[in-house]
């Protein structure tokens, strides 16, 4: 065993600096939801992300305030996207909910959102309601991307976007200079 923990060394000392580094990371997933307001801050959660070497990540959040807080922390690197859930409004009934469209159209108007997600559609039902559609073409006309956590079935029976524009840039930000070592 030894041998074998010693030629692992050896490989890994010859590799170069830089395939020893971290790379950076962008979380294309990440909420900031009201549970974790007690216990973690916008500045620590920023902190937790430095840490990880999360150099950008697309966050949504219930209520929306989260990710609107992580956001004025540090525009640079939290790409919000806006979630239609809120006090009573989630994940299994926000595609019924009429309230759903005047407050996505609201949040929209204020700006700063590259779109509407993550929501969530279980049947193909979900995806052909009233508010389903008219949340996509809000989306679809102000060139934002809809962000959709479902199965292929109603995937297949969502209203169809066109591709983003290229405006839009998730591209991580330069990263800061290294320090010798």
């Amino acid at each position: 065993m030894r041998p074998l923990l010693a030629f692992l060394g050896l490989v890994v000392a010859a590799l170069p600096a830089a395939a020893q580094e971290r790379l950076p990371i962008f979380d294309t997933h990440a909420h900031y939801s009201s549970p974790a307001w007690s216990q973690f801050d916008a500045a620590a959660v920023l902190r937790n992300f430095t840490a990880a070497g999360v150099m950008r990540a697309i966050v949504s959040s219930t209520p929306d305030t989260g990710t609107l807080r992580l956001k004025a922390a540090d525009a640079g690197r939290v790409v919000a996207m806006l979630r239609p859930y809120r006090d009573g409004v989630g994940p299994g009934d926000w595609h019924n909910d009429t309230d759903s469209i005047a407050y996505v159209a609201e949040r929209l108007a204020r700006g700063g959102y590259v779109g509407v997600g993550e929501v969530h559609l279980y049947d193909r039902a979900a995806a052909e309601t009233p508010v389903v559609r008219e949340i996509a073409r809000m989306v679809a006309e102000r060139g934002l991307v809809l962000h959709v956590h479902s199965d292929a079935a109603p995937i297949e029976a969502a209203p169809r976007l066109p591709a983003p524009p290229e405006q839009l840039e998730l591209t991580p930000p330069p990263q800061p200079a290294k320090r010798g070592r």
